[in-house]
């Protein structure tokens, strides 16, 4: 009844609402949708979780109606006083109904089992954070056990229905994919939803062993059987359908769809052949700045002769994991002496540096920013540390910045820590804002006068031109149907990463999340433009101090939006 109540006043039923208020609710509403299946934005809100994300056909259809729903509601809102904030908001808002509506029309194409897009890891996470402290906690991580079993099944029938549709993800990927769920098929014990006795504290003995005897019935019954049905359907019937080419251009309205992921992770109206071009723009300026890195360090020999040197270079290698970590941390306790200069203020939570789980380290390239949770309040980089032999840390400096100070960690936690914005506008996701921020962060370290010896220049300009080559690789293979062959090729002529490096990260693009990788540099490119365009228009009057703090205080929003509110930013500025 409640809902009823609140859809009634945001389309206009409720007529001693104000314009503002309607977009409150709405919001409101939007955000309760979004987090039904959405464990972590609940616990932050102090909410139990109840379920699961729903990857059915049936929940994208509903999700789909709810969508439609709430583009009718913003079709009726006036615009007339609204507050800025409430224009940011209802801009977000209509981009989230845009995405929903081409998700539901391309639901069959993404699969959602492969490393990068798979939520397994996300859902692992999820109940690492559940409490089990009461009566209530306990019943409620037994029955997200079963979904967690119904989650697997429901990915599997996905499968069968891209089989009947010919949308099989390629051969080699499906290689990559299929050990990263064997790993899975473990003994209760040692299963990522176990839950160890140091999580129950102050829980009486009884209740314990009878949890755990209850949880160890559903990991070795549903959740087995679950993942086993996945692993001999992965290696049997989908294996034996899957193509051996590469790209979202060889299926049925491919192309369609390769365009809807591009406006996706670019939040920009931007085609896939202006990004192929752009690509290309970027690797030959970046190669002009690297013949300049040459001369200045006395290399004798062409600019492609001192990149292959770049590849064996003694001090991009280390012998010991944990000194991956180290040096990531030493790049970061550099950059927080600048951070001062940059930023007006520093986000309340830590933030860390640990090694990336086994089962995801030969699936993983790099590695990810996981952040803050409320069973570990630290924001944490998961670096890779396997196989340092081919392991080229040349752009680490730069990889530790876009991760965590001032990059993701950054950006994120000072979203989740603002509260002058909604609890919609604090749990919103944006790939292009927060891809495009993290590289953007790389590029301050050159602003603050890091990246001070040539050698950490060329690292530097190697990132941005492995960023630079996914422009042209995402659209070859996707778009152009570029082999895997001619993209690893390509790959391997601009950038540092090894064979195996290469394998993983040209299926990243062409199978398992493709798009994805346009967002860090058009999404860089384009903050970095707007600054521009700010710094040129406010002259002496300009403050980056003040440009972070009106860029950051917005939360992840579209890039349209961010050029907006930029603009009035500068209005401000230049009135006073």
């Amino acid at each position: 009844m409640l809902a009823l109540v609140v859809v009634g006043m945001i389309i206009g039923r409720a007529s001693d609402s104000t314009p503002s208020e309607r977009v409150a609710a709405l919001a409101d509403l939007v955000w309760r949708h979004d987090t039904e299946g959405n464990g972590f934005a609940r616990i932050r809100a102090g909410l139990p979780v109840e379920h699961l994300p729903n990857f059915t056909e049936a929940g994208s259809r509903r999700n789909a109606a709810f969508w439609a729903k709430v583009r009718t509601a913003l079709i009726r809102l006036p615009a007339r006083g609204l507050s800025g904030d409430d224009i940011i908001t209802r801009a977000v808002i209509a981009w989230q109904a845009d995405r929903a509506a081409e998700a539901a029309r391309f639901y069959w194409f993404p699969s959602r089992v492969t490393p990068y897009d798979s939520p397994m890891n996300g859902l692992h996470q999820l109940f690492a954070a559940l409490p089990v402290g009461t009566d209530a906690d306990r019943r409620r991580y037994l029955a997200l056990v079963g979904e967690y079993a119904g989650v697997v099944a429901a990915l599997r029938r996905k499968l069968e229905g891209q089989v009947r549709r010919r949308l099989v993800l390629t051969k080699p990927d499906v290689d990559l994919t299929i050990p990263l769920w064997q790993s899975r098929l473990l003994a209760a014990h040692q299963m990522p939803l176990w839950v160890k006795e140091a999580r129950f504290a102050g829980v009486a003995d009884p209740d314990r062993v009878a949890f755990q005897a209850s949880l160890e019935r559903a990991l070795t019954g549903p959740v087995a059987a679950a993942l086993d049905s996945m692993v001999r359907y992965l290696t049997g019937p989908y294996l034996a359908a899957a193509p051996a080419r590469v790209g979202q251009w060889q299926y049925g309205l491919g192309k369609d769809y390769y365009r809807s992921l591009v406006r996706l992770h670019t939040t920009r109206n931007i085609t896939p052949e202006a990004v192929f071009r752009i690509g290309h723009q970027q690797i030959d300026s970046l190669l002009r700045e690297l013949d300049a890195v040459r001369r200045e360090v006395g290399f004798v020999g062409t600019t492609p002769e001192f990149q292959e040197s770049l590849r064996t270079e003694p001090r991009f290698f280390v012998s010991d994991p944990a000194a991956v970590g180290g040096r990531l941390e030493g790049y970061v306790k550099t950059m927080e002496t600048k951070v001062d200069s940059l930023f007006g203020w520093r986000p309340k939570a830590p933030y860390g540096v640990e090694r990336l789980a086994a089962d995801l380290e030969p699936n993983m390239t790099y590695g990810y920013y996981d952040e803050p949770r409320p069973n570990r309040p630290a924001g944490i980089y998961y670096y890779n540390g396997s196989n340092l032999q081919e392991r080229n840390l040349g752009m680490a400096e730069g990889l530790a910045y876009h991760e965590l100070v001032p990059g993701h960690h950054f950006h994120i936690a000072t979203q989740r820590e603002n509260k002058a914005l909604s609890r919609y506008r604090q749990d919103q996701e944006s790939t292009a804002f927060a891809e495009g921020w993290g590289d953007y962060a790389s590029m301050l370290g050159r602003d603050a006068g890091l990246y001070r010896d040539p050698y950490s220049r060329a690292g530097r300009l190697m990132m941005e031109m492995m960023l630079a080559t996914r422009l042209v690789l995402d659209v070859g293979l996707n778009y152009y149907g570029w082999t895997l062959e001619r993209a690893r090729a390509f790959m391997k002529e601009h950038t540092l990463e090894t064979e195996r490096q290469i394998a993983t990260e040209t299926l990243r693009y062409g199978a398992d999340i493709p798009g994805q990788g346009l967002a860090y540099r058009i999404g860089s490119l384009t903050i970095r433009g707007i600054r521009d365009r700010a710094k040129a228009r406010l002259g002496p009057r300009w403050d980056v101090r003040k440009f972070h703090q009106t860029v950051l205080s917005l939360g992840m929003v579209p890039m349209d939006v961010l050029a907006r509110e930029i603009d009035r930013f500068v209005a401000r500025e230049n009135a006073q």
